[in-house]
């Protein structure tokens, strides 16, 4: 029987401005890795301080110069990616090895550590998926503080099984308590020759019927006493499917649980298709979802569409962000891809993510209500998107696919609302490709982080820019001799910026890299 699950934990601690930058990226995973988790450090790889092996040290007119750098794990997981969170004076970062969730602290001055992340036993994160049996994609990894004060993280990740189960879980390594999750059949399946599963799904005690909504129970307490939205539910447990056909912009409370249909023929079919985990500045937690939602029609034909939506908290209920009809009968299935979110000053937050080749966007209040209608940016395939705050703006940067394998990158203020458009700023000096934009302010410079070149073959470069992105030095090259898939910069003490990124290596998959920079504006 297909199981849906929809719960919240309440925040634990606390956390500052969430960049979710690693998400789905369409790319292979990394190798297996390391099988078993603990709270221990990792020893990481010797630093590597820039000497008289690296010609860039000795070059006068160089922009940076090179600090420490390592190598902090082999085989890192270039589709998790890296997912900052800030957290007082250190910089925590979700990344895996494989498939297993992983930390990096950062101090001010560019140390960084790696540590692992307790897999609580019996999970499905805790054991690995045989290559007969099926394929486990780690999508992202989110760090946070536990209630006694250890370091944990959320591990978002998709299952598919021979079998035809499908697993898709946003949850808490440590305990396996669940943001969303979906677990079994798919609703959609035009394979009808694969045996089921031998064994039922874990957790497999009174599973509610096909179609029903999601389970909602109480979050648990924060490390600070109960949350401010913390309230347990008078009747916690299976509800029928909330209705979700409100326009954005007349989005009211969060639709409650309601008593289930007893017409079997007239329930709604709900499968979480993705899902991810966001922790807000105040500790909040909360979840987006990709849904296939079906409604049973009186002529036995089902009425298709795919839903995205945001459960806000643990007071149950969901509003709805966005909704595609489908085809009689879908031959495809898109989810909304690679989110994206940050907050802004006045507490509202701003959330983007890509649906079949369109970046969408929109703006949720602090009690993550949608407010207005959903924006749209077009012009060619997007890439990943980074929020930076810049004084009184939140920077939104990405980079669009033209054509053939010649991206440009794009930028956003988000001022009142969502910006009306995404401006192209005049890069020149560098490769006519550049992608994956992030931006460090340090020493009251801007320094600009960017791909270039062909993407599967991309250089890694860093520029000092002004508040337009148009550069004001030259650009200097801070990875080069493997593609890089995925990369971040940070601003440290002192002026400096850190560059971490996973770049491809010949003798052990895709490395995990941090390198410490010293920059100074060079015409």
């Amino acid at each position: 029987m297909t199981r849906i699950h929809l719960r919240f934990l309440a925040p634990v601690i606390p956390l500052a401005v969430l960049c979710a930058s690693a998400c789905n990226k369409d790319k292979p995973t990394g190798a297996t890795g390391e099988t078993k988790s603990s709270a221990s450090p990792v020893a990481s790889a010797a630093p590597s301080p820039a000497g008289s092996d690296d010609p860039r040290a000795a070059d006068p007119g160089a922009v940076c110069s090179s600090g420490e750098r390592k190598v902090l794990a082999k085989w890192a997981n270039r589709r998790t990616g890296i997912t900052p969170v800030q957290m007082g004076d250190t910089l925590a970062l979700g990344v895996a090895v494989g498939n297993k969730p992983r930390l990096v602290m950062v101090d001010k001055q560019g140390k960084a550590e790696m540590m692992n992340v307790s897999v609580a036993d019996g999970s499905d994160l805790a054991s690995d998926i045989p290559k007969n049996e099926g394929k486990r994609d780690l999508q992202r990894v989110t760090p946070f503080k536990t209630s006694d004060g250890k370091m944990s993280a959320y591990a978002d990740y998709r299952d598919k099984y021979e079998s035809k189960r499908r697993r898709i879980a946003c949850e808490l390594a440590a305990n396996k308590q669940v943001v969303l999750a979906f677990d079994g059949k798919p609703l959609i399946d035009s394979d009808k020759k694969k045996d089921a599963p031998k064994e039922a799904p874990k957790e497999a005690a009174a599973p509610p019927p096909s179609g029903a909504a999601p389970a909602v129970a109480a979050a648990a307490p924060s490390a600070g006493g109960p949350s401010r939205r913390l309230r347990m539910l008078s009747t916690p447990g299976l509800a029928a499917a909330p209705k979700l056909d409100a326009p954005v912009a007349d989005a009211g409370k969060p639709e409650a649980p309601k008593p289930e249909a007893t017409d079997e023929k007239k329930k709604a079919l709900r499968e979480i298709r993705d899902c991810r985990t966001f922790v807000d500045a105040d500790g909040d937690v909360w979840g987006l979802g990709s849904e296939l939602y079906g409604e049973p029609q009186a002529d036995e034909s089902v009425k298709w569409s795919m839903r995205l939506f945001v459960q806000p908290n643990a007071a149950g209920g969901y509003y709805m962000l966005d909704s595609i009809p489908l085809p009689k009968e879908p031959k495809e299935l898109h989810t909304w891809e690679s989110p994206a979110a940050a907050e802004r000053a006045d507490g509202s937050i701003a959330l983007t993510a890509r649906y079949r080749g369109t970046l969408v966007s929109f703006l949720l209040n602090k009690d993550h209500k949608p407010t207005g209608k959903v924006k749209s940016y077009r012009g060619g395939w997007p890439g990943m998107v980074e929020f930076t705050p810049d004084g009184s703006n939140l920077l939104l940067l990405t980079s669009y696919k033209v054509t053939g394998d010649n991206h440009e990158v794009r930028i956003g203020r988000l001022g009142e609302g969502l910006p009306a458009n995404l401006d192209k700023p005049s890069i020149e000096g560098v490769d006519a490709s550049l992608s994956e934009p992030s931006l460090a302010i340090s020493g009251g410079k801007r320094w600009l982080l960017l791909h270039a070149g062909k993407r599967r073959e991309a250089r890694l470069v860093v520029m000092p820019v002004d508040e337009n992105l148009k550069p004001t030095g030259k650009s200097y090259d801070v990875a080069s001799g493997g593609s890089v898939a995925d990369s971040r910069l940070f601003p440290l003490d002192g002026g400096k910026v850190l560059a971490v990124y996973i770049q491809a290596s010949k003798d052990s998959g895709d490395e995990l890299v941090s390198q410490v920079l010293t920059c100074t504006v060079k015409s």
